[in-house]
C-alpha cells in the first residue's frame, strides 16, 4: 500500500492549499456589548478601522469599550506548522485535528495526506480522508465502490443490472419526449394545416405504432378537439397502448360518437386495468340512465367477475319523477317508513334515483297540499346481458334471483375461475 495516496511537493502543496488570507485575531468590544472580529487596519484618535468578513469597517473611538488583539488564526497555524517536524505523524495529525476546528479544510487535509505519506496503514487519516476499507485495503470512495462491483452513472452508484436499467429508462424518456414533440407537430397540421397537410398529418398519426409513443397518445385522449381525441383513442385501440384508463373510460360512456364508444370500450377489453374496473362500476350508480347502460355493457364486454355484485345491484332503479317540497313516505322493505327530506325530497321536477330501492310511494304532502309524485322502475338490459356473459347463467332480470345465486354461489364462482386460470 505504501506509495499509492502519493503527495505533492511540500511548497507545491503549501501553496496550492493553505492559499488565502489573514484569519481574524482582533477584537473590538463596544459599549453595547457588540463585538467585531478582524484585523485592525488602520487606527487614529477619531475612529478604527477593522477588515472583518463583510469588508472594512470605521468605528468611531468613542462607541468603544476594548480591543484585544491577538494573533490571527492564520499567523497560530503557521506557527505550529513551523514548529512541527515533518516525519512527525502524530504531530500532523494533532495539526490536522486543529485545523479542521478552526474550519481550515484544505489544511486539515493536507496534514491528513502527509501523515498518511508517512503512516500509509494510519486508520485515523484515511477515515478522515473519507476512505474505506474492502476486503483489509484501504481505498478512495471511488476505489471502494468500483471494487463492490458498483457502476457511477448520473452521479449514482449502482450494480450494473440497475445502471443499465437506469440508461433504458433515461433513453425511454429522451424518445418520449421527442414523440411529444413529433405528435404536437402533426396536432398542429391537423388543426391548422392545409388540407394536403392534414391528410399527410393524420395518415402519419394513425401509422404510429412505436410502443414508446404510448404516453403521449394516452395523453392526447383529452385533447380539446374532438378530431384528436378520435385519432388517439383509434390508436391506442390498434396498437393496445396501456395507461388510459380514465380517459377511455370517459369516452366510452360520455362521448356523443357512437365510433369513438365503440373503439374506446374495444380499447378497454385490451387494456383496461384495476382503475379502469373500479371507475365502470362507480358509473353504474350514475344518476344518467344511459351512463349506467354503458358502463354495464363494457363491463360485460371486459368479463371481470368482480364486477358481478355491482352489476347484480344495477339491474333495477326505482325512479320519481314530480314535484313537491313535503316529505315522502314510501316502503322500504317491509314497511312503510318516512323517508329523511334532506335526501329524497323531490323540489323540483326531475328524476331522482333512490337507494335503497323505494317499492312504492304510499303518500307525498308538500306546502300543505298533497304534491305528484310517479313513481317508475327502470331495468338496465345492459347489466342483466354483462351477467349472463360473465356467468353463463341466465335469471334474466330477476334481481332477487341473482342476489339470490350470488349469496349461495359467488365465492365458490370466483374460487372456480382463480384456479382454472
Amino acid at each position: 500500500m505504501r506509495g499509492r495516496f502519493r503527495l505533492c511537493p511540500l511548497a507545491v502543496l503549501v501553496a496550492c492549499l493553505l492559499g488565502g488570507g489573514d484569519l481574524w485575531g482582533d477584537l473590538v468590544t463596544l459599549k453595547d456589548g457588540r463585538e467585531w472580529e478582524g484585523t485592525i487596519e488602520s487606527e487614529s484618535d477619531q475612529q478604527v478601522v477593522i477588515r472583518t468578513v463583510g469588508g472594512p469597517l470605521a468605528i468611531s473611538r468613542s462607541d468603544i469599550a476594548t480591543i484585544d488583539r491577538g494573533p490571527t488564526r492564520r499567523e497560530q497555524y503557521e506557527e505550529r506548522r513551523g514548529a512541527l517536524a515533518e516525519d512527525d505523524v502524530d504531530g500532523h495529525l494533532g495539526l490536522a485535528r486543529w485545523c479542521r476546528a478552526q474550519g481550515f479544510t484544505r489544511e486539515a487535509e493536507y496534514h491528513f495526506q502527509l501523515a498518511l505519506a508517512l503512516d500509509p496503514e494510519n486508520a485515523e487519516a484515511h477515515q478522515a480522508l473519507g476512505h474505506e476499507q474492502v476486503d483489509g485495503r484501504w481505498l478512495t470512495h471511488e476505489e471502494a465502490m468500483k471494487a463492490r462491483g458498483l457502476v457511477r452513472y448520473e452521479g449514482r452508484w449502482l450494480d450494473p443490472a440497475e445502471a443499465e436499467r437506469a440508461k433504458a429508462e433515461g433513453l425511454r424518456r429522451e424518445l418520449e419526449q421527442s414523440w411529444r414533440k413529433r405528435l404536437g407537430g402533426l396536432v398542429r397540421a391537423i388543426l391548422m394545416g392545409t388540407p394536403a397537410e392534414r391528410d399527410r398529418a393524420t395518415a402519419e398519426f394513425l401509422a404510429v405504432e412505436d410502443p414508446v409513443a404510448a404516453t403521449p397518445v394516452v395523453g392526447l385522449l383529452e385533447h380539446r378537439d374532438p378530431r384528436i381525441r378520435e385519432l388517439a383513442v383509434t390508436v391506442v385501440e390498434a396498437r393496445g397502448f396501456r395507461g388510459g384508463d380514465e380517459p377511455l373510460v370517459k369516452l366510452a360512456l360520455g362521448s356523443t360518437e357512437p365510433e369513438v364508444r365503440r373503439r374506446a370500450r374495444l380499447a378497454l377489453v385490451k387494456t383496461g386495468g384495476d382503475a379502469a374496473l373500479r371507475l365502470l362500476i362507480e358509473a353504474l350508480a350514475s344518476e344518467k340512465e344511459v351512463v349506467r347502460a354503458r358502463a354495464a355493457a363494457v363491463l360485460g364486454a371486459i368479463g371481470d367477475p368482480r364486477a358481478v355484485p355491482a352489476l347484480i345491484e344495477s339491474i333495477r332503479e326505482t325512479v320519481v319523477t314530480g314535484s313537491t317540497e313535503g316529505p315522502v313516505v314510501g316502503r322500504l322493505g317491509s314497511r312503510d317508513s318516512r323517508i329523511p327530506s334532506d335526501i329524497d325530497t323531490v323540489t323540483a321536477p326531475g328524476v331522482v334515483v333512490y337507494k335503497p330501492k323505494i317499492e312504492r310511494i304510499t303518500s307525498a304532502v308538500g306546502s300543505g297540499s298533497p304534491g305528484r309524485l310517479v313513481v317508475k322502475t327502470l331495468v338496465n338490459y345492459e347489466a342483466v346481458d354483462a351477467l349472463e356473459a360473465i356467468t353463463g347463467l341466465e335469471f334474466g332480470d330477476d334481481q332477487d334471483a341473482w342476489r339470490a345465486w350470488w349469496r349461495q354461489e359467488g365465492r365458490s364462482f370466483l374460487r372456480g375461475l382463480r384456479s382454472s386460470r
